[in-house]
């Protein structure tokens, strides 16, 4: 940095810029803000502008200003001329650093040169008599005259460590005055003034006899050589003295005005006045005696005398009165200072101004409290009684008490405002900021602090509670009335402040608060919290009151809530709801499980209708895991049944067939008969067959017969459990082909009867198309009336093949019941005359006469030559007589 900050010096190469740049660096300095106007300093390199000597020592004057010259001396000191060593002198002085003075100024004297700048400064910065003298020595060896300013700066330094030093040290100060006046100097009253300082160490009286050779040198006396003077009347106890040369300063006041009106004007305009001057003469005096002084001071006078001193001064003579057990004599001057010892009491310690404070009327203290500008107020008030302290603010407008409350830390403060009546302290911390007044209300008994935030504007308490850790901040709003802590929730944040708020509450006065709210504000500050907390407040509100909320919220959000609620609070929230579609929006957005837990809780028809809001695919996931008698009731009073059908066709077909399993037959079909027909089936297959089968016969029957065939397996045992009437209706409707497969699959009775239910022209294609020996079986559990009808209305030779698969009594008593003609032709159309013998044998003889008289000749002939002789010749005898033998 250093090799940056020496870039050559030379002429400007842009005198603007570098102006405008010095006068930054100027104003960053006067704000203490030193390492910025270092910056300022070094981008003018990067910028490429050329800086001078001048430049450079502005800079170091800045920084030596902040006190910290070792940077700039790291940074600067070779790149400066004189002027700025001498700026470097100058800082070193005000660090202290004795030893940096020395080296930098043979270092000078070796590199730079020195001046008498050079010296005076330091001389002025040593501060130790041997050195003043020696640099003095070097400075005339340097051939450089010395002049006042050296030489006062010497006498100045003339100040004792130890007791033992004090002779030796006013000599050398009385020499340094004898030096001068061998140099043709003359002593300045600063001068005298250092000498004076010097010699009081030794005797009060030696400093008087200085005075008075002083004014033997016929020079003007002033107030800092004249209150020298009354600092050393300490050293004998003798404050009568120096309130006797105050006097003069007094004195010399007037004859200034007398003499010279103009110069009068000058000084009163600077504050003077002989109050003034006696001020800077007290407060150049040592405190215990300035203080002393001020005691045996009228009230008015020391009073005026203080509000001429700097308020440091003041500060420190007031507080020696506090030390001294003047608290009421403090507290006399302060009060008549009135308004104008507010900047004094800013210097007092807190405990100092709290014991003058507590002797105050509280219109007075008020009075000076409220030109403090709030500095170290709060902290005043804060060592009185609460009780004064609350009377004192309570003078003040609320605004100011407000700001002074904002001052004092926090148990005072806490103290102060349980002192007030509830709307009294309303006003004021309505007006404190509230990260101020938030720890106040924080310590404070929450019965109290509610009773205060009751008070206050929703706005103002918002603000306050806000800013209060959430346990402390629900503490108070429980104590509140639940309108009016909901007033106040209402303007906060909903999501660092409400929710965080009322999470702290128990579940029980958060919900009262939360029912006090307008709903969609309520809906903004549940959705913040967490689910759990959300589902415990919400059990405790009113159902309807709780559905309306969550009728605000985020349906997902909602769903969090009510998810981790009870299942029947849960279910009764949602029954409250406005229309079912608002629930149905909620419960779509819970778990499956959840779901099925809320619907088992809910009235029936309540369920239903939330259900027939929901996707399909949603409401079936809950009934899934319902109990599957639940669920049948949800389903069953579901007013649409293609609703009720579409949420079954979303289920797996074993969870959907233990729910219809349990509704009336008559539901179950109506409701299957919406369905697909591979859904129905899939549903059929799974459930018990007297339960499908007594569903199918509320189906249409063609629906049922689509259901029925698509069935992988159990279809015969369903159309098995069913009338056979039923059974036969819907077998009717399936093809010929699967109606026989099914048939076949079923008991040969059974099967049989569904035929027999039939209309004949319907059950012949079906049997017909059974296997031949399937069908013989079938048949052969059949009445013969209705298997001769369906064998007549069946191909000839299939129903021959199939009467040849029967037992032949069987089959005779079959042909029996059928048409004579239609029996002559199904026996003709047997593979062999043996078969239908066998048939024709079992037969009455009355009943085979006339069947074989319808048939042709010849085949009557084989069958009469294969029966029994007996047979044929009963049949023979039965033979209309018109039959001619071929």
């Amino acid at each position: 940095m250093k090799d940056h900050v020496m870039h050559k010096v030379g002429g400007w190469k842009d005198r603007a810029n570098l102006i405008d740049t010095s006068r930054s660096i100027q104003a960053l300095g006067q704000r203490g803000r030193w390492t910025e106007a270092l910056g300022v300093f070094l981008s003018a390199g990067h910028n490429a502008l050329e800086y001078d000597i001048v430049f450079l020592n502005i800079l170091l004057g800045t920084l030596c200003a902040r006190g910290v010259w070792p940077a700039a001396l790291g940074m600067l000191a070779e790149t400066v001329d004189v002027c700025g060593w001498n700026t470097l002198l100058q800082g070193s002085g005000r660090a202290q650093s004795w030893a940096f003075t020395l080296d930098a100024l043979e270092h000078m004297a070796c590199t730079v040169g020195t001046d008498e700048t050079s010296f005076n400064t330091a001389i002025a910065s040593v501060k130790v008599w041997q050195l003043a003298a020696s640099i003095l020595a070097e400075m005339s060896q340097a051939r450089l005259r010395s002049d006042v300013l050296g030489h006062t700066a010497a006498v100045s330094a003339c100040v004792p460590s130890e007791d033992d030093e004090a002779r030796e040290t006013w000599r050398q100060a009385v020499s340094q005055l004898g030096s001068m006046a061998a140099a043709s100097l003359s002593a300045n009253p600063v001068t005298w003034g250092a000498c004076i300082s010097s010699a009081r160490a030794v005797c009060w009286r030696l400093a008087s006899q200085l005075l008075q050779d002083f004014y033997s040198h016929k020079l003007r006396s002033n107030v800092i050589l004249l209150s020298s003077a009354a600092v050393a009347s300490q050293k004998g106890d003798q404050w009568q003295a120096a309130l006797a040369l105050l006097q003069e300063v007094n004195q010399q006041a007037a004859h200034c005005r007398e003499r010279d009106g103009a110069e009068s004007g000058r000084f009163q305009a600077r504050g003077g006045g002989h109050q003034a001057m006696a001020s800077a003469g007290l407060a150049i005096l040592k405190r215990d005696v300035a203080a002393s002084i001020l005691q045996k001071m009228e009230v008015p006078a020391a009073a005026e005398t203080l509000a001429e001193m700097k308020t440091t001064v003041a500060a420190q003579l007031l507080s020696k009165m506090v030390e001294d057990d003047q608290h009421d004599r403090a507290a006399q001057i302060l009060a008549e200072m009135g308004s104008g010892g507010a900047d004094i009491t800013a210097e007092l310690r807190a405990s100092t101004a709290g014991w003058i404070f507590a002797q105050l009327e509280a219109p007075a203290a008020a009075t000076i409290i409220g030109e403090m500008a709030y500095v170290g107020a709060g902290r005043i008030l804060a060592e009185l009684e609460p009780s004064h302290a609350m009377q004192i603010l309570l003078e003040l407008d609320t605004e100011n008490a407000a700001y002074v409350l904002d001052d004092m830390d926090t148990p005072p403060a806490v103290r102060v405002l349980g002192a007030m009546e509830h709307d009294q302290a309303a006003a004021l911390a309505a007006q404190m900021v509230p990260d101020a007044a938030a720890p106040v209300f924080a310590r404070m008994e929450y019965d109290d602090a509610a009773g205060i935030v009751a008070e206050m504007g929703h706005e103002a308490a918002a603000g306050v509670i806000q800013e209060m850790e959430p346990d402390a901040a629900a503490g108070i709003l429980h104590e509140m009335d639940p309108a009016g802590a909901a007033e106040v929730v209402a303007v906060m944040d909903y999501d660092d402040g409400a929710a965080f708020i009322l999470s702290e509450l128990d579940p029980e006065p958060a919900s009262k608060i939360v029912a006090a709210l307008e709903e969609s504000v309520a809906a903004g500050i549940m959705a913040e919290m967490e689910f759990e907390t959300a589902a415990a407040i919400l059990q405790e509100m009113a159902y309807d009151a709780a559905s309306n909320v969550l009728a605000k919220m985020e349906p997902a959000t909602a769903a969090g809530a009510v998810s981790l609620m009870e299942a029947e609070p849960a279910a009764h929230v949602m029954m409250a709801a406005q229309s079912y579609a608002n629930a149905a929006k909620i419960v779509s957005k819970l778990t499956e499980e959840c779901a099925a837990e809320v619907f088992s809780e809910m009235e029936v028809e309540a369920a239903a209708g939330i259900a027939s809001e929901m996707e399909y695919e949603s409401a079936a996931n809950g009934l899934a895991l319902m109990h599957a008698e639940d669920a049948a009731n949800l389903v069953s009073a579901v007013e649409s049944y293609e609703d009720a059908a579409g949420m079954l066709s979303e289920m797996e077909y074993e969870d959907a067939a233990a729910l219809v399993a349990h509704l009336d037959a008559s539901t179950a079909g109506y409701i299957l008969g919406e369905l697909e027909h591979d859904s129905a089936s899939g549903i059929l297959a799974e459930m018990d067959a007297p339960a499908a089968g007594a569903a199918l016969a509320y189906m249409e029957y063609a629906d049922a017969a689509e259901a029925l065939c698509k069935m992988d397996t159990g279809a015969a045992e369903v159309l098995g459990a069913m009338e056979y009437e039923d059974a036969a209706g819907v077998i009717s409707q399936a093809g010929a082909s699967a109606a026989a497969g099914i048939l076949a699959d079923m008991e040969h009775a059974a099967a049989g009867a569904v035929l027999a239910e039939m209309e004949y022209h319907e059950a012949a294609p079906i049997l017909a198309a059974m296997e031949e020996e399937t069908a013989g079986e079938v048949v052969s559990e059949m009445e013969y009336d209705a298997t001769a009808y369906i064998l007549g209305e069946m191909d000839y030779d299939i129903a021959a093949n199939i009467l040849a698969k029967v037992e032949a009594y069987h089959g005779a008593g079959i042909v029996a019941e059928m048409d004579c003609g239609e029996a002559a032709s199904v026996l003709m159309a047997a593979q062999s005359y043996a078969s239908a013998a066998c048939i024709v044998a079992e037969m009455e003889a009355v009943d085979a006469a006339k069947v074989m008289a319808e048939m042709e000749a010849p085949a009557a002939a084989g069958v009469i030559a294969d029966l029994e002789y007996s047979n044929s010749a009963d049949i023979l005898c039965l033979w209309p007589w018109t039959i001619v033998f071929v």
